[in-house]
């Protein structure tokens, strides 16, 4: 049973009481209130679908996660799985953890349907899901539209971020809402809108995201070019949104190159280059003066979301040198 179908029930057995009693004092009134609305409160913690949430051309379904005793002015991050994947996978990586230290909802948008792609992609290469108002960017739109109008939301505190497919699609909302989306991190991903008019063609998706064979074309392009995929959906504007990249070097699925594509086109978007390297036997960590990028290249991570004492050890979330829900909570929320 939902939240709404738990609040009906409850209204509608407050109001035949109340309606039988004949009188009821103050001190009565304000018991029967106080158990509403810890019944609602109680109900609407943890992990729960959200079946209606407003626009959803895109089909996606909602999940959320409401830690105990949120207070007003919450962050909100939103999680997206990799293909094959779902919202309760994703959960691996511990995001519920850090959402009850540091006061956030946790937003886990779900893609139910089989493409001809793979199982549960989101679809950051097609145009009518990568595009403002339209497809899947509309239906993850929806759901932060949702969660300000029922939550006490801190707007300078809204990120996203995902895994493989969830990474490249994340990079996709966040620079098409860039006003909305303060940040995004991706994990296994490639270079943002690496196909700016979208395309259909397995071969031409596979140049950008896949390392099927060795042999296998990945694209290559200069920075400004990069760069220009993503400043040509906002001409004049240039408060995009910061970035998280982190990338394994065993990544069979995406190529290493690819992160190094990525790590081109957003230090041209903002304008930066010169990072501080810390370079260890476990990772390579980029960071940038002013802190609008950040990446980090594990040398022995494969394709997979890295855990370091955090989260559960399962499928693609594996245990490595880093926790990758800590870095970049660390990143983004201080």
């Amino acid at each position: 049973m939902n939240v709404i179908k738990i609040f009906i029930s409850l209204l509608l057995f407050v109001v035949f009481v109340y309606c039988k009693q004949p009188k009821q004092d103050s001190q009565s009134n304000f018991l029967i209130a106080y158990a509403l609305t810890q019944s609602m409160k109680t109900s609407s913690i943890g992990f729960q679908e959200v079946k209606e949430f407003g626009s959803n051309p895109g089909g996606l379904k909602m999940y959320l996660f409401t830690p105990e005793n949120l207070n007003p002015q919450a962050g909100v991050v939103f999680v997206l799985h990799g293909c094959t994947e779902s919202a309760s996978k994703i959960r691996n990586s511990g995001w519920e953890d850090i959402a009850k230290e540091r006061n956030l909802l946790i937003v886990y948008p779900e893609e139910p349907s089989i493409t001809f792609l793979d199982d549960r992609c989101f679809n950051w290469f097609n145009l009518n899901d990568i595009t403002k108002n339209l497809g899947q960017a509309q239906s993850v739109y929806s759901m932060l539209s949702y969660v300000k109008e029922k939550f006490s939301v801190n707007l300078e505190k809204v990120f996203i971020l995902g895994l493989s497919a969830g990474g490249y699609f994340s990079s996709v909302v966040a620079t098409i809402y860039p006003e909305d989306f303060k940040g995004f991190a991706s994990i296994a991903a490639g270079p943002t809108r690496c196909y700016p008019d979208g395309v259909n063609n397995i071969s031409e998706i596979t140049k950008c995201s896949s390392g099927y064979g060795a042999s296998l074309e990945t694209v290559s392009k200069t920075s400004t070019e990069w760069g220009d995929f993503i400043r040509n959906t906002k001409p004049n504007f240039s408060n995009w949104p910061r970035a998280l990249l982190i990338h394994g070097g065993l990544d069979t699925i995406v190529k290493p190159s690819l992160f190094y594509e990525a790590t081109k086109q957003w230090e041209n978007l903002h304008g930066i280059s010169s990072p501080i390297v810390t370079s260890t036997s476990s990772y390579i960590r980029s960071t940038y003066a002013n802190k609008k990028l950040e990446t980090w290249f594990l040398p022995n991570l494969g394709h997979a979301y890295p855990l370091n004492q955090c989260g559960k050890v399962e499928g693609y979330y594996v245990e490595s040198d880093i926790c990758a829900t800590k870095v970049i909570a660390d990143f983004f929320i201080q």
